[in-house]
């Protein structure tokens, strides 16, 4: 079995940490603001613990490289250097950068960097930022593996969404991990999506020494299994007008769900629409009174067969656009609920139309060609 490097890039890796202790080959390498003036604070460890200890449980036999950014903030000079670093080193295999810039240019000389790696061979794995707002950096780029998160069982499952600024889902929600009180916590991000992916693709490469010269993009397409997304795609991707409803519906009885969204929001006083979902978490009454302004009938956020009875078509909006996921777990189960009863779902928006084609799910093939 040939020993795989991942090379860690974030603030640190404590090694120390019972769940790495077991690992066999681990190396730290620390890039200091300025030369030679490397800080003593570990205050930030527990991220870059965190990260290593997800690939680690997955890939236990690869070698773990860290490197250390000793800043309490992510520049993009820093980036570039640790990428210069690993460049050099022909025994990294895997780039792991749980974090990155979200701005709405990217940065030339990151581009190159990123580049670099790609052309020695080098898999570079970065984390998307959960708001898709603006595209996060190293991640959109065409030469690096962009993973956001997903819904998913096992921590090993990961599902492959070919190319764009996401390319990967994988799981980074509801992951045990050592908070930063350095108890155990729960949390969730693309961070610890990003770990997971890189964990998994380091496991497949020691299991068959071949997949190193299989393109990645097909490699991933082989192992990717359905999931589903928790963001919505970065906006500048969906930019195409929403549709109308169509005009067959006009005599039905509709309910709305998503009422955050714009696009929804104008059907609130349309005579069509007989209720209103509401999310499942909405504390400070936000969503409800927004709604009960038009004089609309609100419903709590539960799935209940008793509202097909007053129900012909469900018109679902942009769901992610809050950043709860238990109204996004919602949405899809609100999705999947009607479409077991056989009922009508329509919708405005571009990307809910793909779920409802299925077509979230599906891998398009890419090399993932730089550009």
């Amino acid at each position: 079995m040939e020993e795989i490097g991942v090379a860690i890039i974030d603030q640190g890796v404590d090694f120390s940490y019972h769940r790495l202790t077991s690992s066999a080959a681990a190396e730290e390498v620390t890039l200091p603001r300025e030369a030679g003036k490397a800080g003593e604070s570990k205050s930030m460890l527990y991220h870059g613990t965190n990260v290593a200890s997800i690939i680690h449980y997955l890939a236990p036999a690869s070698r773990i490289i860290s490197i250390r950014l000793d800043t309490e903030k992510i520049t993009v000079d820093l980036l570039c250097r640790a990428l210069e670093y690993c460049a050099q080193r022909k025994d990294v295999h895997i780039i792991n950068i749980s974090l990155g810039i979200v701005r709405s240019s990217p940065p030339e000389i990151l581009r190159q960097a990123c580049m670099k790696c790609y052309h020695n061979g080098q898999v570079v794995i970065a984390a998307a930022h959960h708001e898709t707002s603006y595209p996060c950096y190293p991640a959109a780029f065409p030469t690096v593996i962009g993973v956001g998160t997903g819904i998913f069982r096992r921590m090993q499952d990961f599902c492959y969404v070919g190319e764009g600024y996401i390319n990967v889902l994988a799981k980074g929600i509801h992951q045990r991990i050592q908070g930063e009180s350095g108890k155990p916590a729960i949390r969730s991000g693309t961070s610890y999506a990003a770990a997971a992916l890189s964990g998994r693709l380091a496991y497949i490469y020691q299991q068959d020494i071949q997949s190193r010269h299989i393109p990645v993009a097909n490699l991933l397409q082989r192992y990717s299994v359905p999931g589903r997304s928790t963001h919505y795609p970065l906006a500048a991707d969906m930019q195409s007008d929403r549709k109308p409803l169509p005009e067959y519906i006009a005599d039905k009885r509709w309910m709305l769900f998503a009422v955050d969204d714009e696009c929804i929001q104008p059907y609130f006083e349309d005579p069509r629409v007989a209720m209103v979902m509401n999310y499942p978490m909405d504390p400070i009454d936000a969503y409800g009174a927004l709604v009960r302004k038009s004089g609309k009938k609100v419903i709590p956020g539960i799935v209940s067969p008793k509202m097909l009875e007053f129900i012909d078509v469900l018109i679902v909006g942009n769901f992610f656009s809050n950043t709860n996921l238990i109204n996004t777990y919602f949405g899809y189960q609100l999705i999947d609920f009607f479409r077991a009863h056989g009922k009508r779902i329509e919708t405005t928006d571009p990307y809910i139309q793909t779920l409802l084609d299925g077509a979230s799910v599906v891998a398009t093939p890419s090399i993932l060609e730089p550009t």
